[in-house]
Order: structure tokens, then sequence, then C-alpha cells
């Protein structure tokens, strides 16, 4: 609540790419940042497999260009991801190594970006929640 009024200004779009450019991209500023930060690669941490996986993702996005250019000029008969991979790669757009590269940066983007999945039934206002077993004694003989 601002009784006075709104007296600060929210940061502009290109201030927020400025910043996502340096959060994205190695550089001093993000290493200063993560500095402090758990980053070992668990399966429990999420920042140090995101941290870890930064690298591919960025040899990666020029290989993603040439096969968005080679898709976009219809060159590209798949009609999803894979068949295109497997298109760019056969009409020589990518190499083999190159494919498995965006496959492998594009299962760990999905990991990532996926959350929990939820049955529309189970989101439904009024949804009941199956009932849990009644449990059992063991000490009756």
């Amino acid at each position: 609540m601002f009784p006075l009024g709104r007296r600060e200004v929210p940061p502009s779009d290109r201030l927020g790419r400025r910043v996502a450019a340096l959060l994205t991209a190695p550089n001093e500023a993000r290493d200063r940042l993560l500095g402090a930060i758990y980053q070992t690669p668990t399966p429990n941490n999420p920042v140090g497999r995101m941290n870890r996986l930064l690298p591919e993702v960025i040899s990666a996005e020029p290989v993603e260009r040439k096969v968005l250019k080679a898709a976009k000029a219809g060159e590209l008969k798949g009609s999803d991801y894979d068949s295109q991979l497997a298109d760019a790669e056969a009409k020589g757009v990518i190499s083999g190594a190159e494919r498995e590269l965006l496959a492998r940066v594009r299962a760990a983007t999905f990991e990532f970006i996926s959350v929990d999945d939820f049955d529309s039934s189970e989101l439904a206002a009024g949804a009941r929640k199956p009932a849990k077993p009644a449990l059992r004694s063991v000490a009756s003989g």
C-alpha cells in the first residue's frame, strides 16, 4: 500500500532483457551471483542441474537456429520435433552429434519446465480425494 501514491517505476522490458542475458550467459556478474549458491548437480538441486546444462544450451543455440531456418524454408517435413531433427540430419542440415545435442537439451529443458501434472477431474471444484484405506491392527490375533 502506498499512502502517497505509487512512487516507484517498474523496470523496463529492455532492462529485464539485459538482466536475463546476464543470468543466462557465462560472465563475471553471474559468477558473483552464483558464488554463494549450492551448485552441485544432484536430483534434488535444480539450480545445480541447470547450471551444469548451461554450456550445452549455449552450444545448441546456433544448431537450433539452423533447424528453425530449414523448417521455416519448408525443407523439413516432420510434424513433430524428433521427426524434424531426423529430417534435418538426413538432409545434411545438422550432423548426428548436433541432433543428439538438441535432443538432449530439449529433454533436459522439458524436465525443468514440467510441473506437477493433475487430471482435470482432480482440479474441479468440489472434487473429493480418494478415501484413505482403513488401517488394521497387527496386534490382534
